[in-house]
């Protein structure tokens, strides 16, 4: 879990929470939906809301008939990566505190891009280790991805790479006060899998190489 981040942004998340749980600071945007529940979650004031299968295999094709194939499954988790748009990100302070925050992300067909204060703990951490953890998806349908890790100022990449990352995400951290960077999580390892019987061939990815 997470220490006490920065402001999240006006939409998206772009910060942490903290190492107890996601405990929220003043500047935490983090406000409970309004209308009964669909499965959609509001964040921050004009946070994007999500549909209600996360992004990941359209409920009308899922079965729970038998385990899918690698084939089915990679299928599927690049759909999730493609139109999901927030990702669990975990990373590891130099002293081994572990740290968990929902972030914003966008998929730009070979690795995960977030923006996150360069001073926070996530921030920090990402940029120190140049690894991180990753999980998209609900716990029975999920996909977790290890990933190397480079960070970047907010500067020192081309304004259409910061448009593509605001239209996914619904946040740009380009205006704000604080000082944020990019971080380029590329997969070396991905694992998917629903139930139990779905644990045997839950690797798609070894190496930064899908698998066959």
């Amino acid at each position: 879990m997470v220490g006490t981040e920065a402001a999240r942004g006006r939409a998206g998340r772009g910060c942490g929470a903290t190492a107890a749980g996601p405990a929220r600071t003043r500047t935490d945007a983090l406000t409970r939906p309004t209308a009964p529940s669909t499965g959609r979650t509001t964040i921050g004031a004009t946070m994007t809301a999500l549909p209600d299968t996360d992004g990941g295999t359209p409920a009308a094709e899922q079965s729970p008939a038998g385990p899918r194939p690698r084939a089915r499954r990679r299928r599927d988790t690049e759909h999730r990566l493609a139109h999901d748009v927030d990702v669990w990100v975990a990373s590891s302070a130099p002293d081994g505190t572990p740290y968990l925050v929902p972030l914003s992300f966008w998929w730009d067909g070979t690795a995960l891009w977030v923006a996150t204060p360069a001073e926070s703990p996530t921030g920090r951490n990402l940029a120190a280790t140049g690894a991180a953890r990753l999980a998209l998806g609900r716990t029975r349908d999920v996909t977790v991805i290890d990933g190397a890790v480079e960070a970047f100022k907010l500067d020192a990449l081309p304004a259409e790479h910061g448009d593509r990352f605001a239209a996914r995400s619904g946040f740009d951290p380009r205006g704000l006060a604080t000082r944020y960077r990019w971080f380029r999580i590329t997969p070396r390892r991905i694992q998917a899998w629903r139930e139990v019987n779905e644990l045997r061939g839950r690797d798609l990815m070894r190496d930064g190489r899908w698998l066959e």
